[in-house]
């Protein structure tokens, strides 16, 4: 998952968050070992289409890079029923629309704001056939929650290569 992959240092306690079959997993840093704990969850790989949460129990912002191999060409990704974290395949910052984002009336879609601390919420409507309130555009790399009525495949194409993803932790602690 990360515990090799973050090369910077992080904070006493800092946390990742997974979601598995529904429920949030966690691994946190433990300074006096210099690990992340579980060591069943930190050594878990994260796929392209996947998502994380993290928290930063530190005062200060945080840059975490994550790098791995562009997947190009059709790209498929299974998105479960229920609760999942999940992100693009396609490095591009584009909205849900314009990602080709697989909707159903009922969905529901959580966009942390690192600002506010908090989540902006939109449900896809079978009235007006959008998603309400309007999201904002995805960030290249960005994972959201969302809560599907049923599964569904994200299919996209990608023809971008040579992409090192960026996520920004805010101060929450």
């Amino acid at each position: 998952l990360f515990a090799g992959t973050i090369q910077q240092s992080v904070p006493d306690n800092f946390t990742v968050f997974v979601m598995e079959n529904g429920q949030y997993v966690a691994a946190t840093f433990n300074l006096a070992t210099g690990k992340f704990e579980p060591e069943e969850v930190a050594n878990r790989e994260v796929r392209p289409g996947e998502g994380v949460f993290v928290y930063n129990p530190g005062p200060a912002d945080l840059i975490l890079t994550f790098v791995g191999e562009v997947l190009h060409g059709v790209i498929t990704n299974r998105v479960p029923a229920g609760f999942s974290i999940v992100s693009s395949s396609v490095p591009a910052s584009r909205t849900l629309d314009e990602l080709l984002f697989p909707k159903t009336p009922g969905d529901i879609i959580y966009l942390f704001d690192s600002a506010t601390q908090q989540y902006q919420v939109s449900v896809f409507d079978d009235i007006e056939n959008r998603w309400l309130p309007t999201p904002r555009k995805l960030n290249v790399g960005e994972a959201f929650v969302v809560r599907k009525k049923g599964s569904a495949e994200w299919i996209q194409t990608n023809a971008i290569t040579g992409f090192a993803g960026e996520a920004i932790t805010a101060r929450s602690g």
